[in-house]
């Protein structure tokens, strides 16, 4: 699912991209964003029919096990557990916001910052600032 198709958007963003993590890459736009010369539109993800063949059975794998359900629920943990930080530690973090395990937060400053993302990552947290 897009996340426009999530929110259920009364209008379709203008241009919506995808890439790698998707085995394929690509666009959908509206028809006033067509490109002049469409055959110059090329990249390192484009010619690779094969790739079609693995992101559908990602996407099924996706569907059958259920994977977004899941994101949702540990998306809400997460969500829930920094917010009960920024209750506890309003100097240091703030403004927590997102969706599923897309989740992010204000530092206080750049330092702190670097310092939470430094000890996320020996934790084997990926995450960046």
């Amino acid at each position: 699912m897009w996340c426009h198709e999530h929110f259920d958007l009364e209008t379709s963003p203008d241009i919506v991209t995808f890439s790698k993590k998707m085995q394929t890459g690509g666009y959908y736009l509206k028809n006033e964003f067509l490109p002049d010369m469409p055959y110059r539109v090329f990249n390192t993800w484009m010619g690779d029919p094969t790739k079609i063949v693995l992101l559908d059975a990602v996407l099924k794998v996706i569907k059958r096990e259920n994977l977004l359900s899941l994101v949702e629920k540990s998306g809400d943990v997460l969500m829930s557990g920094l917010r009960d930080l920024e209750a506890e530690f309003p100097a240091l973090i703030n403004s927590t916001r997102g969706r599923g395990t897309f989740i992010t937060f204000d530092a206080a400053d750049a330092n702190l910052r670097n310092d939470i993302v430094e000890r996320l990552l020996t934790k084997g947290v990926q995450s960046g600032g």
